[in-house]
């Protein structure tokens, strides 16, 4: 969360090799993302929109995440975790996709 509200402070050279590390990380989640849709086990129509929207929902949960909230870190992951899986296409493991559709 710091990096992300702090990115225009960082000198040019820092941004540029972040601005890569992060280009690279949503190229591979967006690899993943294809190889995951081209054997069938992802339903997905553009892989990369996809990446950057897991990507995005991670890091924004950084601002609104509170310890003292109303739901735990443990649900916080659960329900991410079920709305990715839906998004992608696939549903929880040992159960039918389409139970709850």
């Amino acid at each position: 969360a710091v990096y992300t509200r702090e990115e225009r402070s960082l000198l040019p050279e820092d941004a540029v090799r972040i601005n890569i590390l992060r280009r690279n990380f949503f190229g591979l989640l967006s690899d993943l993302i294809e190889k995951g849709r081209a054997t069938g086990a992802f339903q997905v129509s553009d892989p990369l929109l996809s990446a950057l929207t897991i990507g995005g929902s991670v890091t924004w949960s950084t601002f609104w995440y509170r310890k003292e909230g109303r739901l735990t870190n443990r649900e916080i992951a659960k329900d991410l975790t079920r709305s990715v899986c839906m998004m992608l296409g696939v549903g929880p493991k040992g159960t039918d996709p389409d139970a709850n559709r």
